[in-house]
């Protein structure tokens, strides 16, 4: 069974912020992040090692663009 979820534009936004504030405190205490998207296909993304961004794909998510600018 599929079930399918509707948000609204606010919902998301506000998401996508407690997504950008979490990340500045919670990945520098990380060994291994791996960060996905499933806006049209559930992939992986990104992967944070150990203070580092070791692997970024060449098609970041434009939800997530600017939360990576500001963290490379």
């Amino acid at each position: 069974m599929i079930y399918e979820m509707k948000y609204s534009k606010e919902q998301i936004s506000e998401q996508y912020c407690h997504i950008k504030n979490g990340e500045k405190s919670v990945l520098p205490q990380c060994d291994l992040a791996a960060i996905y998207d499933n806006t049209e296909e559930f992939r992986r993304f990104a992967i944070y090692m150990n203070g580092k961004w070791m692997r970024i794909s060449s098609s970041v998510p434009k939800w997530y663009q600017n939360v990576l600018k500001e963290q490379i």
